[in-house]
């Protein structure tokens, strides 16, 4: 039996919306990813189909389990998610409005149905799709208009357990508001976790976005999409952070679609043993005066992999973009590899941008004028080597995240 066959089983089993049911027929369509995609190409995806599936059990495990995850800064700000499936038990929020998905679809029906048929049409990533099919008790997040909230809300996805996990979640930040997100992983994730992220950001509406993963278990998969639509003045700031897995791929996709939109991702990885991991970025310039960056950082020990693929799109109407990518690697063993491939696609003549990527080993004359400080070669290759992802790391937002990756 075929990876394909064996999720029509698992489809079989669950309930689906009409809209699941179209997500399912367009992955149908577009079929599974093999080492012939240009974004899947360094990805180990045989291991992954060759995998039994079925969905985590809903077995909930006790607050006392789920407690030593919740950051301090966010006691009051947590939504929990268990296996995949919102666990309202164990989440506090207040000032936001939460909705769990189909809550969310009985309240905001036109705009969830009609946004989601429009990303069902535009969706060229296979498993985005499947999370669409697939996906169970996921939730809808509403900001109100002018609205600020001065507390991260915490999402923290609890998995554990060898089966599969898709959670789902959806914000829309209406006109002026303003919000600071944190994802973070926890428990013993070995199957896969397959979720998504949809932002709908209003005009001059604020939202970062941190996604954290330390320590993924590495006998796991987590794959985390996240598609974001930006209106005028509106802007998104996402910073990442992980350690990898047996493959982390993270995949985005940001349409600026109104004037002076703009966009900043950020992410770094440190990768030992045989973990993985992979990023894959487009951005989209819809509109004039629009502006993204891009800062990808990855530090590679022992027998470690990563792959980076960052597209810049600029539309003809969007004149006066500024776009700059970058994808910086430090490889620290032999045995060690990182793939880059930064590129601009530029329909437009009024535009300033750039790209690069690098990949070397730790600068032997920095080494060595450390060392003639008195600093031991142990101590100065750490020195230097934090010197290098802190750049991203130290624009996490809250301190008790911050000081676990430092």
């Amino acid at each position: 039996m075929t990876f394909l066959d064996r999720l029509g089983e698992v489809k079989q089993k669950e309930p689906n919306s009409p809209l699941q049911e179209e997500a399912w027929q367009q992955f149908l369509k577009c079929g599974l990813p093999t080492k012939k995609h240009e974004q899947y190409r360094y990805v180990k995806l045989r291991d992954l189909y060759e995998r039994q599936l079925c969905f985590n059990p809903i077995e909930m495990p006790s607050f006392a389990e789920i407690e030593p995850h919740i950051l301090p800064e966010c006691k009051q700000m947590c939504l929990v998610f268990v296996n995949g499936r919102y666990c309202s038990k164990y989440s506090t929020v207040k000032d936001i409005d939460v909705y769990s998905l189909e809550e969310g679809h009985q309240t905001f029906g036109s705009f969830l149905q009609s946004q989601g048929r429009q990303e069902i049409k535009k969706e060229r990533d296979p498993f985005l799709l499947l999370n669409g099919a697939l996906n169970r008790e996921g939730v809808f997040l509403y900001l109100s208009p002018n609205q600020t909230i001065d507390t991260p809300l915490q999402i923290l996805h609890f998995v554990d357990g060898d089966g599969l996990a898709f959670p789902a979640i959806h914000l829309f930040a209406a006109k002026q508001s303003h919000m600071t997100v944190i994802t973070t992983q926890a428990g013993e994730n070995r199957g896969w976790i397959n979720q998504s992220e949809h932002l709908y950001l209003e005009e001059g509406a604020d939202i970062h976005w941190v996604q954290s993963a330390p320590d993924h278990c590495s006998a796991g998969w987590l794959f985390e999409g996240m598609r974001a639509q930006l209106k005028k003045e509106s802007r998104l700031n996402v910073i990442s952070a992980s350690n990898g897995a047996k493959t982390v791929r993270h995949d985005y996709r940001v349409a600026l679609n109104g004037e002076n939109a703009s966009a900043s991702l950020q992410g770094a990885w440190i990768l030992r043993d045989q973990r993985e991991a992979h990023v894959n970025v487009l951005i989209e310039h819809n509109a004039p005066d629009t502006h993204s960056n891009q800062l990808f950082k990855g530090i590679l020990y022992d027998h470690s992999r990563s792959s980076f693929e960052g597209k810049l799109y600029v539309d003809p109407i969007a004149q006066k973009t500024e776009a700059y990518q970058l994808n910086n690697n430090l490889l620290l063993s032999d045995d060690a590899v990182a793939y880059s491939k930064p590129n601009l696609e530029i329909f437009a003549d009024d535009v300033k941008a750039s790209h690069g990527a690098t990949v070397g080993q730790l600068d032997s004359d920095e080494l060595f004028y450390l060392k003639s400080r008195g600093v031991t070669e142990k101590e100065a290759a750490a020195l230097l080597t934090q010197g290098f992802y802190h750049e991203v790391i130290n624009q996490i937002p809250t301190q008790s995240l911050r000081k676990q990756w430092q």
